[in-house]
């Protein structure tokens, strides 16, 4: 399972969902309250399935990925196939 996170144009943010968080049902809760918290529009990667969620927190879309790729939202620079998407850890942890 992955979250990804929309912040703007083009910027798209994946975080970790949290440790007590083991199960699709779970992560739907978790991910819909974050997107009405934060006012962020919010992509829940479960398998090849993606659920788009507004900022008040309703699912809009639900997608199936039709090579079966657990492919989170990125962007590309025209002319490249290099994918970029940023990754967050919690501020309170140390590097490793």
């Amino acid at each position: 399972m992955r979250l990804v996170t929309r912040h703007g144009p083009a910027v798209y943010i994946e975080q970790e969902l949290p440790a007590n968080v083991t199960t699709s049902g779970q992560a739907i809760r978790y991910a819909r309250r974050l997107a009405r918290q934060h006012r962020l529009q919010v992509c829940l990667v479960l398998g090849s399935r993606r659920l788009w969620i507004s900022k008040t927190g309703q699912i809009v879309e639900c997608a199936d990925s039709q090579d079966k790729s657990d492919r989170a939202p990125c962007i590309w620079l025209r002319g490249s196939n290099t994918r970029f998407l940023f990754r967050m850890k919690p501020i309170n942890e140390s590097e490793e």
